[in-house]
């Protein structure tokens, strides 16, 4: 079984969003500081069909697209993210980088 796992390790409240192409498939429960939560993605946005090549053999084509996520922390959403693991863990972190700080970023492992 295939699961996203969404990890928080800001000191606030952490609202992740998963879409598949334009279609939102999962906005996530408020995540607390250090919290985590995992989502199933089995057949998540997964399209299947089968085709026959030129050789008149069956073959199983499968059409899909990357899971997209943001977060949004503290009032400030972070810059989208993309995988096409359907096991990732995504991290959202505070991101001392910015200018000014204040700002999140979003690690995909």
């Amino acid at each position: 079984m295939s699961a996203l796992t969404f990890l928080n390790r800001t000191p606030y409240v952490a609202q992740f969003t998963v879409r598949k192409g334009q279609q939102i498939v999962a906005g996530l429960p408020s995540v607390a500081p250090g919290g985590q939560i995992s989502v199933p993605s089995d057949g998540v946005g997964t399209v299947t069909d089968s085709a026959i090549s030129d050789s008149m053999d069956e073959e199983t084509l499968a059409v899909g697209s990357p899971y997209f996520v943001s977060a949004v922390v503290n009032g400030v959403t972070t810059e989208t993210v993309q995988t096409t693991n359907a096991n990732a863990v995504i991290t959202v972190a505070r991101d001392d980088a910015a200018l000014g700080g204040g700002y999140y970023t979003l690690e995909v492992a």
